[in-house]
């Protein structure tokens, strides 16, 4: 009795080491451990990815696609906003009669990550952190106008592209604090 006592008290304090995150001052989630590899990439090669004007961060990077749950009248999206600095939003959402607007770039409500991004020619790598404490890498390729992600799931090689819808200078205004 006493070993499995032991034993639910070492699974209790492991699960609290693992799921260890603060809060940006917005509030935002992010996890506090060593996990965020390009972080320190993306910082350092601001000035590179500024230079190389395959991200532009006055748009966002949409994904149209078929809800996996039922949203009546309603279309899903999923879309990234990219900063110069190496920072990225990434956001779902499902929303009726129009896509998505520089407000919903600026927002933080619903299914929202947030994560790193490094330029390596036309390859564009991201670190991505979820809300359930997991951490997302992947690949892909980046165009101005388009960037497409090859992503493995489950034994097969799924494409995601996201094409740029952009906005004018200073639609969006939120500044990433991650």
């Amino acid at each position: 009795m006493k070993l499995i006592s032991l034993f639910l008290v070492c699974l209790f304090l492991v699960g609290c080491v693992g799921v260890a995150t603060k809060n940006a001052p917005s509030g935002v989630p992010i996890p506090s451990d060593w996990r965020w590899t390009l972080r320190k990439k993306a910082q350092q090669n601001t000035a590179q990815m500024m230079q190389s004007r395959l991200v532009d961060p006055n748009a966002l990077y949409v994904n149209k696609h078929i809800q996996h749950f039922p949203t009546g009248d309603r279309v899903g999206f999923t879309f990234f906003r990219f900063w110069p600095d190496g920072h990225f939003l990434y956001r779902n959402i499902a929303i009726k009669d129009r896509e998505p607007t520089a407000i919903d770039g600026d927002q933080w409500r619903g299914l929202c990550q947030i994560g790193y991004y490094v330029i390596s020619g036309d390859r564009i790598k991201i670190e991505m952190y979820r809300w359930d404490n997991v951490m997302i890498r992947a690949e892909g390729l980046i165009t101005f106008e388009c960037i497409t992600f090859d992503i493995r799931s489950m034994g097969r090689k799924i494409e995601m592209k996201f094409v740029r819808k952009p906005f004018p200078p200073g639609a969006m205004q939120r500044i990433p604090d991650w």
